[in-house]
């Protein structure tokens, strides 16, 4: 009806979750202006992605969806919520 493709849609619900779970970052290398580049897949669409001003959402469908993109992507892991919550133990006295 709206004349989309599935193949070029993308799920906004896992990649919200990809963004929960690491942060994404360009390395150093590619961070140069007007450097661009095309990911072609035909599982997951197209994206073409200019690296001195890439969204955080393109980084991580690109890091985690797309062949290759992890040569110019860093993922940086977020520490989990359990981990943060995590209480010390108590140490128990033989006394």
């Amino acid at each position: 009806m709206c004349g989309c493709s599935n193949k070029n849609s993308v799920d906004l619900q896992i990649i919200k979750l990809y963004l929960d779970m690491a942060k994404y970052e360009v390395k150093d290398k590619w961070v140069k202006e007007g450097i661009c580049t095309l990911f072609v897949d035909d599982k997951n669409g197209n994206l073409q992605i200019c690296w001195d001003n890439a969204s955080q959402e393109d980084l991580a469908r690109a890091y985690e969806e797309l062949n290759g993109a992890e040569v110019f992507i860093n993922k940086i892991e977020k520490p989990s919520e359990k981990a943060k919550t995590k209480k010390p133990s108590k140490a128990i006295s033989k006394d």
